[in-house]
């Protein structure tokens, strides 16, 4: 907000479109039920009739409410919990709303953090996080032949989305252009990416209907890119379908290599950085790839930091679950 200059007129008429994980539950309200002969029932017969003081669920708007009144944000809050598509999908949900005329200007991104025993013991039963503990700078590996698993991270982003005459009259710093967003659902399973790729392409697709461009005109891809057995695989045959012999023509490059799996604020940041790989004419690295999955043949951009030359970025998240959202930007002339 501070980079965008908005005013407090300006922040009065802004949208607020948020990103969230699950539910937050701390483990110390969990113990006076560790030892109930049914803990999961008494759990749930908590949540629904609890007497007491105790809160053991924190709202999901809590986050929402708290910035919409410390900032008054008075347009209109929303609340995302869609996984590790959230972050992606409250910027295209915001950026619809804007070219709807719902609002001229909006504030939308993403928090999570699964840094926590029952974030990361969720993960760890879901059998998609690393195992390399010895050596945790090198156990994030998107695209590699070796990978074991993605590595939890934390964090949030947020961008100021505006209509162009609005941005104009304020003279704002333009990073980008936002001109395209998809999304889609698979209900395959809770766990694991439908093996297809049906969702992610269907994903892709919107995205460049809605922005009205072709697979050719694509420059970049920033993957979903998790590093774990099974989304490289899928996401890199999706991305293939999707943008045809192209796909092997451009950089893919994966920021969770990095970052961690950011879960819900995964997409929010990866639309900062598909922005400012605009900006900077630069592309990040995927670092850790040594060695490629036989089956993930495209250009990752292993070699360290590359130039961008080019003027689209396609932003793919993908979440567990089958939720999907794909983001278009361009350089704005």
């Amino acid at each position: 907000m501070t980079d965008a200059k908005l005013s407090d007129s300006d922040l009065h008429r802004a949208l607020l479109h948020i990103g969230v994980g699950l539910e937050v539950i701390r483990l110390e309200d969990l113990t006076p039920y560790a030892d109930s002969s049914d803990f999961g029932h008494s759990i749930v017969s908590s949540l629904i009739d609890d007497q007491t003081d105790r809160m053991l669920q924190t709202p999901l708007d809590c986050a929402s409410n708290i910035l919409g009144q410390r900032y008054g944000l008075l347009a209109g809050r929303y609340t995302n919990c869609s996984a590790c598509a959230a972050g992606a999908q409250v910027v295209g949900e915001a950026w619809q709303m804007l070219r709807e005329g719902l609002a001229e200007v909006a504030l939308a991104g993403a928090t999570d953090s699964m840094l926590n025993p029952l974030g990361l013991g969720g993960f760890s039963l879901l059998r998609v996080l690393s195992d390399e503990n010895e050596t945790p700078q090198q156990a994030c590996r998107p695209f590699d032949a070796s990978r074991k698993g993605t590595v939890l991270g934390e964090g949030a982003a947020f961008v100021v989305l505006e209509t162009l005459d609005n941005a104009l009259a304020r003279n704002a710093c333009i990073y980008a252009e936002l001109i395209g967003y998809g999304s889609s659902m698979d209900a395959y399973r809770v766990s694991d990416p439908d093996n297809t790729g049906r969702g992610a392409i269907q994903s892709m697709n919107s995205a460049l209907w809605a922005a009205e461009l072709k697979a050719d005109d694509i420059d970049c891809v920033n993957a979903h890119g998790t590093g774990t057995l099974k989304n490289d695989v899928v996401e890199t045959a999706a991305i293939k379908e999707s943008l045809g012999r192209h796909a092997y023509d451009i950089p893919v490059h994966a920021v969770k290599s990095m970052t961690g799996h950011m879960i819900a604020a995964s997409g929010a940041l990866e639309a900062v950085v598909a922005a400012l790989t605009i900006g900077h004419e630069v592309v990040p690295p995927t670092i850790n790839l040594e060695k490629a999955d036989d089956e993930c043949d495209l250009d990752y951009v292993a070699d360290g930091a590359r130039e961008f030359v080019g003027e689209i970025v396609l932003s793919n998240s993908f979440g567990f679950g089958g939720q999907n959202a794909t983001l278009i930007l361009r350089r704005y002339a």
